[in-house]
C-alpha cells in the first residue's frame, strides 16, 4: 500500500480499469453526478411544467384504456357472442399482453430511452382502439385476443418509461410532487371514461343500444393527440449520461436550462466536459454490473414485487365490480349506474388531494393506512343489508376507491426511491409484472364466479366471497410495509451510485464516506468494492 496512489480521476479511463480500480461502469456512474447536480442547479421551472404535462397525458390515456376494460369487454362479449371460456380469456389475454409489456417496458427504456418508449406506447394504444373502433361485426375471436393483447403490451409501457422519465428531469426536492401531479392527471382518466361510458354505454355494455365503437374511438384520437407533446420533451439526462451520450445529455441540460431561464454554472459545465471527455468513444457494456446490482436488490425487489401483486388484484378486482354492484340496483333508485360510476371516479381525485396534504408523514404511513381503509370498506360490502341500500353501496364503493390515488402514488414512490439511475425502469418493470399478474387474476375471477356477462346473474355467496378476497388483499399489501426497511438494509439508495466520488479512492481501499450503519438507503460496501 505504500504512498498513496494519485486520484482516478487524474488518470485515464484505460489506466484506471487497467490497474483494478474502478470498471468503466462505474466510472460513467461517477460523471452522472454532475448531471444531477445541474439538474439541482436548474432547478424547477416551465421545463418541469410542460414534463408534467406531457408525461401526464399519457397517464391520462392510460387510465381510459385500463379503466374501460370491464365495459368493453362486456360490450364485446354481448356483440360478438362470446362464450363464457372466451369472456374469461378475452380478460386474461388483456393483462397477458400487459405483463408482456412490462418484461419489455425495463430493458425498452433503460437501452433505447424513455421517450421512445412512450412513443411506442402511445402509437399502439392509439393504433389497438382505432382498430377495435373499425372491427367487422364477423371478426373471429382471436382477432379480439389479439387486440386486446397489444392493447395491454402498451398500457404497460407507458407507467415505468413515464414515472422514470418525470423524475429524472426533476430536481429531488420536486421529486415527490411531480410524481403526485402525474398521478392526479392519470387519475384524471378514469373520470372521463366513467362519463364517456356514461355517454357511450348507459347499459354497460349489455345491450345493443350502446355505442362501445364510439367508445374505441374516444380513447385512441387522445393518444394521437400526445404524440406531439411527448416528441418536444428532451430524453432523460441521467439515462443519456449512464449510456455515455455525453453530447445529447449537454443539449438536453441546454434545453432545460432555456426554458427554465436559469443558464448552466460555467464552473458546473467546464467540469462536466472535463471529467466526461475521457470517456468518449469506450467501450460502455455494463451488463456484469447491471446484473451484480440487481442482485444485491434481490430482497427489496421480491418485498414490493409482492406489494404491488396485493395492490394491483386490488384495485384491477373491485375496480372490475364496479359496475356489477350499481347494475345490481338499477331497479331501486332514481339514479342511473352509469352516473353512480362518475361520482365514484370522483374518488381517487379526492384521495391523491388527501393524500398530497399528508405527504409529511411518509410515504409508507399513507399505504398503510389507505390499505386499512379500503380493506374495510369491502368487508363492509359483504353484508347483504348494506347491500340493499344504495346509499350505502356508493359510500362504500367511494370509501375504496378514494384508496386507488395514494396506494398507487406511495407505491410508486418507494419504487422510485429505492433504485439508482442505470436499474430504475428495469426494476419498476420487473416488480410491476407480479402486478399485472394478480391484475389479471381479479377480472378472470369475477368472469369466472358468475355464469353470465351481466350483474344479475351473480349468487350471494360468490359475490361476498370474492369481495372478502378484494380486502384480503388491500390488507395485505398495506401490511407488507413493515418488512421494507428490513429487506432493504445495505442497499444502495436512489442515486447512490451515481454520486460516489472516487477521487479519495486508492488501490484496494474502499470509498471512506460510505455510513456504515444499516437502514433502508444505505450504501452497500459489498456493491460499490471496486
Amino acid at each position: 500500500r505504500g504512498s498513496s496512489p494519485p486520484p482516478i480521476r487524474n488518470l485515464t479511463i484505460q489506466d484506471a480499469v487497467s490497474r483494478g480500480r474502478a470498471s468503466l461502469h462505474v466510472m460513467a456512474l461517477v460523471d452522472t453526478s454532475h448531471v444531477e447536480t445541474q439538474i439541482e442547479e436548474l432547478g424547477c421551472g416551465k421545463y418541469q411544467v410542460l414534463l408534467l404535462s406531457t408525461v401526464g397525458i399519457t397517464f391520462f390515456i392510460e387510465s381510459l384504456e385500463m379503466g374501460a376494460i370491464s365495459p368493453l369487454h362486456t360490450a364485446l362479449g354481448h356483440a360478438y357472442s362470446l362464450t363464457r371460456g372466451q369472456r374469461v380469456e378475452l380478460a386474461a389475454f388483456t393483462y397477458i399482453g400487459s405483463m408482456g409489456g412490462m418484461f419489455i417496458a425495463g430493458p425498452l427504456a433503460d437501452c433505447f430511452g424513455r421517450r421512445r418508449a412512450l412513443l411506442l406506447a402511445l402509437v399502439l394504444l392509439c393504433l389497438t382502439s382505432c382498430l377495435h373502433a373499425v372491427l367487422p361485426d364477423g371478426a373471429p375471436p382471436w382477432c379480439l385476443f389479439f387486440l386486446r393483447v397489444v392493447s395491454g403490451v402498451g398500457s404497460a409501457i407507458v407507467v415505468p418509461s413515464g414515472y422514470t422519465l418525470a423524475a429524472e428531469s426533476t430536481p429531488e426536492t420536486m421529486r415527490l410532487h411531480m410524481v403526485f401531479g402525474t398521478s392526479f392527471l392519470g387519475t384524471l382518466g378514469y373520470l372521463l371514461e366513467a362519463l364517456a361510458i356514461h355517454w357511450f354505454m348507459p347499459h354497460f355494455g349489455e345491450e345493443d343500444s350502446d355505442h362501445w365503437r364510439g367508445l374505441c374511438l374516444f380513447i385512441g384520437l387522445p393518444a394521437l393527440v400526445a404524440l406531439p407533446l411527448v416528441w418536444l420533451v428532451s430524453e432523460s439526462p441521467g439515462f443519456l449520461a449512464t449510456n455515455a451520450r455525453w453530447d445529447e445529455c449537454s443539449r438536453t441540460l441546454k434545453t432545460i436550462a432555456a426554458w427554465n431561464r436559469a443558464p448552466q454554472s460555467r464552473r458546473m459545465e467546464a467540469s462536466w466536459l472535463r471529467n466526461t471527455s475521457s470517456l468518449k468513444g469506450c467501450d460502455t457494456s455494463r451488463w456484469p454490473s447491471f446484473t451484480s446490482i440487481g442482485m444485491h436488490y434481490l430482497p427489496v425487489m421480491l418485498v414490493l414485487g409482492l406489494m404491488e401483486a396485493c395492490k394491483s388484484f386490488f384495485t384491477s378486482g373491485s375496480a372490475y365490480l364496479c359496475k356489477d354492484l350499481f347494475e345490481l340496483m338499477r331497479d331501486r333508485q332514481a339514479i342511473s349506474p352509469t352516473m353512480l360510476n362518475v361520482i365514484a371516479s370522483i374518488a381517487p381525485l379526492l384521495g391523491l388531494l388527501v393524500g398530497e396534504r399528508f405527504l409529511w408523514a411518509g410515504v409508507r404511513a399513507q399505504m398503510l393506512s389507505w390499505s386499512i381503509v379500503a380493506a374495510l370498506s369491502l368487508l363492509v360490502l359483504t353484508f347483504d343489508r348494506v347491500r340493499n341500500s344504495r346509499w350505502l353501496v356508493l359510500a362504500m364503493v367511494v370509501l375504496y376507491k378514494t384508496a386507488f390515488g395514494p396506494m398507487g402514488m406511495s407505491l410508486a414512490m418507494i419504487k422510485m426511491q429505492a433504485f439508482p439511475t442505470e436499474f430504475r425502469t428495469s426494476a419498476f418493470a420487473i416488480i410491476s409484472v407480479a402486478g399485472r399478474l394478480l391484475c389479471a387474476l381479479g377480472p378472470m375471477l369475477l368472469e369466472g364466479l358468475k355464469p353470465q356477462e351481466d350483474a344479475q346473474s351473480w349468487s350471494s355467496g360468490n359475490l361476498e366471497v370474492y369481495m372478502a378476497t378484494l380486502a384480503a388483499a388491500a390488507a395485505a399489501a398495506g401490511l407488507l410495509v413493515f418488512p421494507i426497511p428490513r429487506a432493504c438494509s445495505n442497499l444502495p439508495r436512489l442515486r447512490s451510485l451515481s454520486n460516489v466520488n472516487l477521487q479519495s479512492c486508492g488501490g484496494d481501499e474502499e470509498p471512506s464516506h460510505i455510513p456504515s450503519s444499516p437502514g433502508y438507503g444505505s450504501i452497500s460496501r459489498k456493491v460499490l468494492k471496486l
